[in-house]
């Protein structure tokens, strides 16, 4: 188990926090927890609760006030990242208590699934970037902040798996399997960035096996800021900050060799030529932050348009699109811009909320 290889060798330190704490002694166990790292008090309140709950219970019920050990407390009571600001904590705690949140949820579930909120539940309802949301007021603003933090993640990184996960909605198995799909992973990036920042995505549509099913699918929580830009001839100067433009042509047309049995057959396949991506700076040329493709990295681009010929889609594409798949004429497929999501038609987001919710059982 993964959580187990963070514990350090000298357990002392674990001892003396569970003594106190199962002996009611809380100001002491709170002072043992804070002397620690984040990781390793989070770890010490995980395995007081797998131990001890009522006494876990009890701890966490005198942590009110914003030191590092409450949080600590918080998180392994409540199954979410604590909603209130608390002092001592660098942006690296809190990925690490991300990931130790959907690190538990998968290595030890006997303890998450009776004790726990379900992890649909918390991951629509307490944003899981509270940091974020408490420093960054505007949801533009934020949506470009995360999308930033988040450039240049690929396969297997922490940071990715973590925002992929949607607040723990996806496993650690299907947030990890997600940042290196069969395809691309421009609608995890996007669709993370934008949970991240408070708007619930996670819909009827919405697999938890880490898939993804289609773009506008996956953004059905707020349909209606989509704007549509198909056939029209003007250019969608307009983009701004924290927009996710929408670029498609027509379908990718390719053989593929398929070992069956002791013979090859040659399998013909379409594929749909949809990117997307997050625009972090206005105006022709634009700044953006895209999933990445073959090789899964998200990274930043300068984008700017120039006229298209797609027969079935928008008129303007981007100048510096390097998608080479072919259309069935065996022709290069141009992706123009067919439509953007518009962050100022988003109602409703995420409030910070530190209130305990409901245990799964």
């Amino acid at each position: 188990m993964f959580l187990s290889t963070l514990m350090p060798a000298d357990t002392s330190s674990y001892q003396n926090f569970e003594a106190a704490a199962s002996g009611g002694r809380h100001s002491e166990a709170f002072s043992t927890l804070a002397a620690m790292p984040v990781v390793q008090g989070l770890l010490c309140c995980l395995r007081l609760a797998e131990k001890d709950w009522a006494s876990l219970e009890a701890l966490a019920a005198k942590a009110t006030g914003p030191d590092r050990g409450h949080f600590c407390a918080r998180l392994v009571k409540d199954g979410f990242v604590p909603q209130n600001a608390y002092n001592g904590l660098a942006p690296i705690d809190y990925h690490f208590a991300r990931m130790i949140l959907i690190r538990a949820r998968a290595e030890k579930k006997a303890l998450t699934d009776a004790k726990w909120p379900l992890a649909k539940t918390a991951a629509k309802s307490r944003p899981v970037y509270p940091e974020v949301m408490r420093s960054v007021a505007g949801l533009r603003d934020r949506i470009v902040r995360l999308a930033n933090v988040h450039n240049n993640r690929g396969p297997g990184d922490g940071m990715q798996i973590a925002l992929f996960s949607m607040g723990g909605f996806l496993s650690y198995r299907a947030a990890e399997g997600s940042t290196h799909p069969g395809g691309t992973t421009c609608v995890s990036s996007a669709r993370g960035v934008y949970h991240a920042a408070g708007i619930d995505l996670i819909g009827p549509s919405t697999p938890e096996d880490g898939r993804v099913i289609g773009f506008l699918s996956q953004f059905e929580n707020i349909k209606s800021t989509y704007v549509d830009w198909r056939g029209k001839d003007a250019k969608p100067t307009h983009l701004q900050p924290g927009d996710v433009f929408h670029i498609q042509g027509e379908m990718k047309e390719y053989d593929v060799k398929v070992k069956e049995g002791d013979k090859t057959a040659v399998v013909h396949r379409s594929e749909g030529s949809t990117h997307v991506g997050i625009i972090t700076v206005g105006g022709e040329p634009w700044t953006t932050v895209e999933g990445g493709g073959s090789g899964h990295v998200t990274k930043e681009h300068t984008r700017n348009l120039i006229p298209a010929s797609s027969p079935t889609k928008g008129k303007w594409r981007f100048g510096n699109d390097d998608y080479v798949g072919k259309n069935a004429k065996g022709e290069i497929i141009q992706r123009p811009v067919v439509g953007y999501v518009d962050v100022s038609k988003v109602g409703k987001v995420m409030a910070l909320d530190p209130t305990p919710l409901p245990p799964a059982k």
